[in-house]
């Protein structure tokens, strides 16, 4: 049979919002102004050799390029103090003092700069003649992500920069939805496949907007803040796999609610990497889906050290009937992890209903357009019909707070 699709969308000038996944993201003005209280997000970890580390005491062991701002609210500041508007205490680091902070203006104040770049990089390369180039880079971080590219670079000549991570994998924070990032979180990066035949590396931690191609809005100049602190580098641990990400779908697509007479095979993956030195041998994800006790794993496969992460998907299942199911994943593999608190996989869950398709994971949200009325944003959900059905109604929300008129 033709397989047949349902899309149902809001178009307006000015405000827009859906009951659900959003089809585009778009510049939002909803920024929050309060911080909320951060969750302690560190977890005990068993490194390779730590040979070097920095934690912002001696500021002069970095290069600030704020351009031409002088105040610390424009640009990185290293200090024991929260220049921001919106933190204001900072990073809770494990080191504490001092600390790396990247601010932007106050959006309350219409006062963010724009078309600017901020950098913050070590003074003096560090030496890796005597650790070889399987290298781990972590530091801690706190903050939170709206229109934010925060970047971290590396250069091997102190010249040219690459970038090897960013914070995009956090979701966007604003009064749809989001959150800021736990305080502090630990962010590891693996240098190994950037520094070959390397003897000195270079860090740095780049700023700027996520959208250059909208430089004249200033809403894509907003930011929360960034605070880096407690920089080190390590050797490489013998093994360590690192789960960097779950999801599931269905023909696609994520639904949290499906009806049953739209049952179809879900899959459910996992994102992996190896920070360790050796190959990780017949690594596969194994979901566990309850009720039912019912496990599906992935084909197993070799994971070499500084390859890219590799996306483990596990065979079909499909939902016997009615009720809420509980998805538990985990890796598993042929050796002993050296570092095994970065394998957790958080819990998913999602439910067979007698009526309902919804994407929105429980939470109702909407999305507050540039004041532009040249900028339209269409919103929309997308759902497969696998079996002919009557479609009785569409659930749709207009997002609180949305100005009268739009």
């Amino acid at each position: 049979m033709k397989k047949i699709y349902t899309l149902s969308f809001l178009l307006f000038a000015g405000v827009s919002s859906s009951f659900g996944q959003k089809i585009q993201q778009v510049i939002t003005k909803d920024f929050v102004t309060t911080e909320a209280k951060a969750v302690k997000g560190i977890q005990a970890k068993a490194p390779g050799v730590q040979f070097w580390s920095d934690d912002f005491s001696t500021p002069a062991n970095w290069v600030i390029d704020n351009g031409t701002s002088t105040s610390p609210e424009f640009g990185w500041s290293i200090d024991a103090t929260s220049d921001g508007w919106w933190s204001a205490a900072g990073i809770n680091s494990t080191s504490g003092g001092n600390f790396c902070e990247l601010s932007n203006g106050d959006p309350q104040a219409a006062s963010q700069a724009l078309g600017v770049t901020y950098t913050v990089t070590t003074a003096s390369p560090i030496s890796l003649a005597t650790t070889g180039t399987n290298v781990i880079l972590e530091f801690e971080q706190y903050g939170a992500r709206f229109n934010d590219l925060q970047e971290i670079q590396i250069s091997t000549d102190g010249t040219t920069f690459v970038a090897v991570g960013n914070n995009l994998n956090y979701p966007v924070l604003s009064q749809s939805g989001g959150s800021a990032y736990p305080n502090p979180a630990l962010k590891t990066i693996n240098l190994s496949s950037y520094l070959t035949g390397a003897t000195n590396v270079w860090i740095r931690f780049s700023w700027t907007t996520n959208f250059p191609g909208s430089a004249t809005n200033p809403n894509v100049w907003i930011t929360y803040g960034w605070y880096i602190d407690d920089v080190t580098l390590s050797t490489s641990s013998d093994n360590d796999v690192i789960a960097s990400g779950s999801f599931y779908q269905s023909a696609g697509v994520k639904y949290s609610q499906i009806p049953v007479n739209q049952i179809a095979p879900i899959a459910f993956s996992a994102i992996a990497s190896n920070n360790g030195i050796n190959t990780i041998q017949n690594l596969q994800y194994d979901a566990t889906i309850n009720p039912g006790a019912v496990t599906v794993s992935s084909s197993p496969i070799n994971l070499t050290n500084g390859s890219p992460a590799d996306t483990l998907t596990t065979a079909d299942f499909t939902p016997p009937g009615l009720g809420t199911y509980t998805v538990t994943g985990s890796l598993v593999h042929d050796s002993i992890d050296d570092v095994p608190g970065n394998n957790t996989i958080a819990n998913s869950t999602f439910a067979v209903t007698p009526f309902i398709y919804a994407l929105d994971n429980g939470t109702v949200s909407g999305t507050t357009q540039d004041s532009d009325p040249a900028t339209f944003f269409e919103a929309g959900n997308l759902f497969d019909i696998v079996n002919p059905v009557d479609l009785w109604g569409i659930y749709a929300r207009i997002g609180t707070g949305t100005p009268s008129g739009t």
